[in-house]
């Protein structure tokens, strides 16, 4: 079963609306340029995505194998077709507690804006555990890290780096990187590594 979050993401979609504004312009720059250049120095040749929303920003990171995971039906159906010619890409539909996410594991798993957008304390749990099973090595999130008090039921912040910290001893914070827009953007960067 889809959490409430999930569903208002199927009907974004599916009435044809875009990922948002932090997968465009200069945010989404900014990001690739850092994913990218973690891909290169840290010669990381698969990702796994779990939220990988509209492709827009896929289009700019430059990784041999990737696999993006969504919630919604309409937009893994629209990125399957707008990656049809590139084999290196595939999109799978996700749903917390019922997917197995094995199949996808790979070097890095990405979590993009994502967090902050599962409102549901049941589904923000599956969704960590979940990203940190599909990472041999890394994961990489851009989120907000705080209890913050926004609560809709498309948003609630949380201090996902202590849940980490108590829920995933194997892993070690190897990197933060506050990213260079405060005014649109309350997101920064965390990277672990697997100990």
């Amino acid at each position: 079963m889809l959490p409430k979050s999930a569903e208002s993401w199927e009907q974004r979609y599916a009435s044809g609306n875009f990922s948002g504004y932090g997968s465009r312009g200069h945010l989404a720059e900014y990001k690739a340029e850092y994913i990218n250049r973690q891909l290169g120095y840290l010669k990381i040749t698969s990702a796994t995505e779990l939220g990988c929303g509209d492709g827009y920003q896929l289009k700019l990171l430059r990784c041999p194998t990737y696999v993006g995971l969504d919630v919604s039906a309409t937009i893994v159906e629209r990125c399957n077709k707008l990656f049809a010619k590139d084999t290196s890409k595939s999109f799978v539909k996700y749903v917390p507690g019922d997917t197995d996410v094995a199949p996808y594991r790979s070097e890095l798993a990405l979590s993009l804006d994502v967090i902050y957008h599962v409102a549901e304390d049941w589904a923000y749990e599956q969704y960590l555990l979940d990203l940190f099973s599909m990472a041999s090595k890394f994961v990489i999130i851009y989120g907000i890290d705080n209890d913050g008090d926004k609560r809709r039921i498309d948003w609630k912040s949380r201090k996902f780096s202590k849940w980490i910290e108590h829920n995933k001893p194997g892993w070690e914070l190897i990197a933060m990187e506050k990213q260079p827009y405060p005014n649109d953007s309350d997101a920064d960067f965390y990277m672990w590594r697997l100990k």
